[in-house]
């Protein structure tokens, strides 16, 4: 496609029914996205008056129901919805399914979304289950390998390429080919609490928000450790 072969920076807003994209044309810079979770600053050199802003609604075949967004190494737009997972390469929104012979998706609604350095896309559903795409193959997992019923609110993908997320509000990660729950003394996460968040630093610490704590997982760790009540 000639129009994603030509560098450009995307920051994607939701706002009520509309999806705001923001591109700056020149060199490839960092993907900054803003999500309805919160917000990431433009890269340093890179003015608001640079940025070509523009809108659109669902009369511009904008998909509705947005949850979360990401922007792969291509450059596309990955859009996470009530009503499915698309894409959007600057011209044109396109729904994504795993292609015939793969794994289907274990429901349209989608939840959370994380574009991995490495190219692939992961995808948390709303009811349940993970996907990864990568090299236009789709893997699928769902609770016969692991993932707990409910939404799955995070994923992320720490340094050590290890994968993470917290679906029905507990922590688990990807063990060869299976989730497993992170839980008890040994990690310092008891299952009595809820999680409600996972997130990585820069600095490549994990950090969890339980219902009245917040934990940190130093780099080459076993064991979360509080910070404050």
């Amino acid at each position: 496609d000639p129009y994603l072969r030509r560098p450009f920076f995307l920051m994607g807003a939701i706002q009520g029914d509309h999806l705001q994209i923001l591109k700056h044309y020149g060199r490839m810079v960092a993907v900054v996205l803003t999500t309805a979770l919160g917000a990431s600053t433009v890269e340093a050199g890179v003015t608001l008056a640079q940025l070509h802003h523009t809108a659109w609604s669902s009369r511009d075949g904008a998909p509705t129901g947005v949850n979360a967004l990401a922007q792969s190494l291509d450059g596309r737009l990955w859009i996470g919805t009530l009503g499915g997972l698309f894409t959007f390469d600057g011209l044109h929104f396109t729904a994504f399914q795993p292609a015939e012979g793969q794994a289907a998706f274990p429901s349209l609604s989608v939840r959370s979304l994380l574009a991995d350095p490495d190219g692939s896309i992961w995808v948390g559903f709303l009811f349940g289950g993970i996907a990864r795409i990568y090299g236009g193959q789709v893997r699928v997992w769902g609770a016969a390998e692991g993932v707990p019923t409910g939404a799955v609110h995070r994923i992320v993908v720490s340094t050590n390429k290890q994968a993470w997320a917290v679906a029905g509000n507990r922590l688990i990660r990807l063990e060869g080919d299976r989730w497993r729950f992170v839980d008890g003394a040994e990690m310092g996460v008891h299952r009595q609490k809820a999680v409600h968040d996972v997130l990585v630093k820069r600095s490549g610490e994990l950090v969890l928000a339980s219902d009245d704590s917040i934990f940190l997982l130093p780099p080459g760790k076993n064991h979360f450790e509080k910070t404050r009540e």
